[in-house]
């Protein structure tokens, strides 16, 4: 025991040295993104008394997904506000996957002690498959709530082993763990329901404490929610409406790249394996589903498969301790080692955004005493930018998020938006704007149907123009009424857009 406690510690230093590893290909800030900073402006919202809302002033929109997280980075942000919030974030991001390599390997040993398998190889198996992982390294310090989403599955599900021992006060602990993630994103509340009732299943009454705590924390939730934002779901919830098209895509590349095919076996073997373990099989699969069902993300990596990789390193360490089964994990580990490395050496720099020209647009409208900006990348933007933001995505805004369409493609509300008459609109254009076109511009959704806006009905004209890179531009349109400063902006385009269009059309 002492040396198989030995060989533990010295794969566990070596799985957490390949994690900082991974850590360290993201170490620079243009990884981070751009939905974080929604979070970090809700929660310097609520530390200065305006509510938890991304529009002060305005009645409150659940306008982010991790109410927990958003919570929690109220901590940094309100011990060093003048610091970006997200190098808090990033710390607490990358301790949190830290611990939950510990409890997830020293976890695989526990289980496959119990089925009579070999600790240390239970361990090799689970580390390979979280040290290839740069999705959960990437997402870890992205600024999300990601890692604290998978901490608190492991946690729970380390409690709940804990608790089959014969201790009481660790089903409360996993009820607890189950609960704050629930609170953390909207899928914890299926996670923690099949959980629950795994759990009554195999362990009957004592599991109850689990079940009664993990209750009371998702209703205090729902109650919250209920009474302060008026809705029982985020907002999110309606700006995001299911697309299984979107999310086909997303689970294919979750296949392919996250699992690299052969891990799919995996949750093959496992089902074979016991019936706890097909319980957890059953619960990747839904989560599975749902992530395809609803659109999957536009983020790279797989952070929608965050708790499934956590369950496949699980699986992995748990099949190949056992002499039986051992080929088969084998198997399935190599495919989650293999897809990650194809990945990474195909896309060495995929996720990689600069946004800071949105930054100084930001600082650009602070300085000239802009009211309101219309955009899609509201994050850093927002964080930056003091006055109000109308969000054409609808992610923080409840009229746009019922319109009918699926994300990105919202019905125009062509009076709304006339009402709310924002100072500046941003537009995104993959094409380079000047004087004269070289080419129609490309424009995408949502920012085509706010471009016809401005085209057809008036009001604002062509201010500037911002360049990310050779692709990415940002077209600034300001109202007509609206005096800024050449100082500021730079001089006024010597022809409006309009007259740019027309002339491209007659050539």
């Amino acid at each position: 025991m002492v040396k198989n406690e030995r060989s533990f510690r010295v794969v566990l230093f070596a799985v957490l040295v390949a994690t900082c590893a991974q850590l360290f290909r993201y170490r620079d800030e243009s990884f981070a993104i751009d939905d974080a900073w929604i979070s970090f402006r809700i929660a310097r919202n609520w530390i200065a008394g305006d509510g938890l809302t991304f529009n002060a002033g305005e009645a409150p929109v659940e306008g982010m997904t991790n109410l927990l997280w958003t919570l929690l980075s109220g901590l940094w942000i309100g011990m060093a506000p003048n610091l970006d919030p997200i190098i808090g974030a990033r710390i607490v991001g990358g301790l949190c996957l830290l611990v939950t390599v510990v409890v997830l390997l020293r976890l695989s040993v526990f289980s496959a002690l119990r089925l009579g398998g070999d600790p240390v190889w239970a361990a090799v198996g689970s580390g390979c498959v979280i040290a290839a992982s740069g999705s959960l390294a990437y997402h870890s310090i992205s600024g999300l709530e990601t890692s604290l989403w998978g901490l608190l599955f492991v946690l729970g599900l380390s409690f709940a082993c804990r608790a089959v021992e014969g201790s009481g006060r660790w089903f409360v602990a996993s009820g607890l763990a189950f609960g704050m993630l629930a609170a953390t994103r909207p899928e914890g509340v299926l996670v923690g329901v099949i959980m629950a009732v795994a759990a009554l299943r195999f362990v009957g009454k004592p599991a109850f404490r689990a079940v009664l705590v993990f209750s009371l924390v998702v209703a205090v939730m729902q109650v919250f929610r209920l009474g302060y934002y008026g809705e029982l779901v985020p907002n999110t919830f309606y700006a995001k409406p299911p697309n299984a098209g979107s999310g086909l895509e997303y689970g294919a590349d979750f296949v392919i790249y996250g699992l690299g095919g052969l891990g799919l076996w995996l949750f093959v073997a496992a089902a074979r394996c016991s019936a706890p373990y097909r319980w957890l099989v059953a619960l990747c699969f839904i989560l599975s589903a749902g992530a395809v069902w609803s659109g999957g993300d536009w983020m790279m990596g797989h952070r929608r498969f965050t708790l499934v990789l956590w369950s496949a390193s699980l699986l992995a360490g748990v099949l190949m301790a056992r002499n039986e089964t051992r080929l088969s994990g084998v198997i399935g580990c190599a495919g989650c080692v293999v897809g990650p490395i194809v990945f990474a050496w195909l896309n060495p720099l995929a996720g990689q955004i600069d946004v800071h020209v949105l930054e100084d647009i930001a600082e650009q409208a602070n300085q000239d005493g802009v009211e309101s900006v219309a955009l899609v990348d509201i994050g850093r933007f927002g964080w930056t930018f003091d006055g109000e933001i109308f969000d054409m995505v609808g992610l923080t805004d409840r009229t746009i998020a019922r319109q009918p369409g699926v994300v990105n493609e919202k019905k125009w509300d062509e009076e709304y938006f006339r009402s709310k008459s924002p100072d500046l609109l941003l537009i995104r254009s993959q094409t380079k704007i000047r004087d004269p076109l070289e080419q129609m511009p490309v424009i995408g959704h949502p920012d085509v149907n706010a471009l016809r806006s401005v085209l057809d009905h008036g009001d604002y004209h062509w201010r500037a123009v911002e360049s990310f890179g050779p692709n990415r531009h940002i077209l600034i349109f300001a109202r007509n009424e609206l005096a800024l400063r050449n100082s500021v902006w730079g001089p006024t385009p010597e022809r409006d857009l309009r007259e740019l269009l027309i002339e491209f059309r007659e050539r």
